[in-house]
């Protein structure tokens, strides 16, 4: 099954948690943006695909400091060497070598969002390809070997992870991260839906936490999507879903994952990705991938919901 992962933002939900700021200036859409100053770590992916497509927003600073990678497996990807002499690179990995290409300054923009479209094919120099598109233009779409693993020379610690970076600056951030081995638009963005009320047959706990008994049970939240249709249109298209609940995490062995649930105006329930499992510790959370693709005008009777798989477990 096909994977995507969407951030709006969030330091915390990286593999090893970078920092979150609130501010519009450096994601308009949903007002947060992160900073990840531990290199060769990001995002842990449930494999690495041969094909993936990668999107990010990046702030850059005047004057920065900047030292920012985004890149797949060994190397593939954009990055900004700083120096002397900075500049902005896309790179491409081959049997442990990195090939460069230098992007002309012009095309990035400072003290501004930069959009970066991403899209690498595992090959060879006839089958492999490398596509970049840096806010509109397209800066690279050529046939290249590409190879996104190689045990002698790894960039990342963890084969199957995507290196999310910005150094020691204080002034550039990162926002509207999206990863998929499905195709991705160039024009799309992270935004988070706002909930309108919850209903559930869980237990609801003191602390606003929900506590699942039984297998089938359901967490479910209703979108305000009048608000969203008032704000971008009808016509605007929901292109995935993601569901966090922080903390979550599960007590037993039997019930013990959750899965992403879209209930339809007739009532009908459907699960729209794959079972989560949760972890015993209670700082845990959890990330539940939901595969949807319609427009905001035909998903106003709709909801979605966490639904427990599986002894108890608990999500908030």
């Amino acid at each position: 099954m096909s994977f995507r992962y969407m951030n709006p933002g969030y330091g915390e939900l990286l593999t090893v948690s970078g920092t979150t700021i609130t501010d519009k200036t450096y994601n308009p859409y949903s007002g947060v943006a992160l900073r990840q100053a531990e290199s060769c770590r990001g995002v842990v992916l449930p494999y690495m695909p041969t094909e993936i497509y990668m999107k990010a927003t990046f702030y850059m600073a005047k004057n920065s400091s900047r030292q920012l990678s985004f890149t797949a497996g060994n190397g593939n990807g954009f990055s900004y060497e700083g120096g002397y002499y900075p500049s902005y690179c896309v790179s491409v990995n081959n049997s442990g070598k990195v090939q460069g290409k230098i992007v002309d300054a012009a095309y990035l923009k400072e003290n501004a969002l930069n959009e970066i479209l991403m899209y690498f094919k595992a090959g060879t120099a006839d089958s492999g390809h490398a596509y970049v598109n840096i806010n509109g233009t397209v800066v690279l779409d050529a046939a290249f070997a590409v190879e996104f693993k190689d045990a002698s020379n790894h960039y990342v610690a963890n084969p199957d992870e995507v290196e999310i970076y910005t150094g020691s600056s204080e002034k550039d951030f990162v926002s509207n991260i999206i990863l998929s081995d499905l195709p991705i638009d160039i024009r799309e963005h992270v935004i988070e839906l706002p909930v309108k009320s919850v209903e559930s047959d869980m237990t609801k706990n003191e602390d606003g936490s929900y506590t699942s008994t039984a297998t089938g049970q359901v967490l479910w939240q209703q979108i305000d999507w009048d608000a969203l249709v008032k704000k971008y249109g009808g016509d605007s298209k929901l292109t995935g879903l993601m569901l966090e609940t922080n903390p979550a995490y599960r007590t037993g062995e039997v019930l013990k994952s959750l899965v992403a649930v879209q209930q339809d105006g007739q009532g009908n329930v459907k699960e729209i990705g794959t079972p989560t499992e949760l972890s015993l510790a209670t700082d845990g959370k959890a990330l539940l991938q939901g595969n949807v693709q319609q427009k905001f005008l035909e998903l106003v009777s709709c909801r979605y919901g966490l639904k427990a798989g599986g002894e108890n477990g608990t999500a908030s």
